[in-house]
């Protein structure tokens, strides 16, 4: 399967699999930071296919992996201040009605506010990639920041 067949196809479900060969083999792998590319860096390949995939997400030794489209970001975990999980409820339309569903997704903030909001795959994986978070950033905080005051 080539990425053409993955954009003019978009109906067709592609595995995250599918799309990380492409990119992975055969081609250079190109790695955004939050604020710069960080392309031609092999240490951060190697971490990156050497990490365990949860859904998008990955965490490696020195390096939060991330998904969204077809880029691959990489947030280093010295510029991580605090990760919270934010649970969203999306109305949906059923077969036998309206539905609601929970979005599952992982918050990653820096010093200058949130970086990123990572979707998960449901509650387990959140959970499971929270306390990975937790015993590899003991210093940041996992707390949801208040609210600013509205009015």
């Amino acid at each position: 399967m080539k990425i053409y067949d993955i954009i003019i196809r978009p109906l067709q479900t592609v595995s995250v699999q599918t799309i990380l060969q492409y990119t992975t083999t055969g081609h250079k792998m190109k790695f955004y930071s939050v604020q710069q590319i960080l392309n031609g860096d092999k240490s951060l390949e190697q971490e990156f296919k050497a990490a365990e995939p949860t859904g998008t997400m990955r965490i490696g030794t020195k390096h939060l992996f991330f998904r969204a489209g077809l880029k691959h970001y990489a947030i280093p975990f010295t510029e991580i201040t605090g990760c919270f999980r934010r649970v969203r409820s999306v109305e949906t339309k059923l077969c036998c009605g309206r539905g609601t569903m929970e979005m599952e997704s992982i918050v990653v903030r820096t010093k200058a506010g949130e970086a990123a909001e990572i979707g998960v795959p449901g509650r387990k994986a959140a959970v499971k990639l929270m306390e990975q978070l937790k015993k590899t950033l003991p210093d940041a905080d996992f707390t949801v920041p208040a609210k600013p005051d509205e009015g």
